[in-house]
């Protein structure tokens, strides 16, 4: 399979441009303005930037690509999961 980088989803440099901006606008938000503690501003600025990533850059969301994520994750460098044969 093949992927292509899409730069402008929204077929408008500006938007596509401030859309990608709102996950550091989220976490330097919260830090600066509303005071929140690190761990809460880079929770909601990853929560941003996933919810950015699956509905205006339209990165896959079917749970089988979540799951390999979430597996490499909890088991770097492990890839018997992956489907390898040995």
């Amino acid at each position: 399979m093949i992927w292509a980088q899409v730069y402008d989803p929204l077929n408008n440099a500006v938007l596509s441009t401030l859309c990608a901006a709102i996950p550091v606008v989220v976490l330097l938000g919260g830090l600066a303005f509303l005071r929140w503690s690190a761990h809460v501003a880079a929770f909601w600025g990853l929560v941003s930037a996933l919810a950015v990533a699956v509905l205006v850059f339209d990165m896959c969301h079917r749970p089988p690509y979540w799951s390999h994520l979430l597996i490499g994750i909890l088991e770097p460098g492990d890839d018997r999961h992956i489907g390898a044969t040995s």
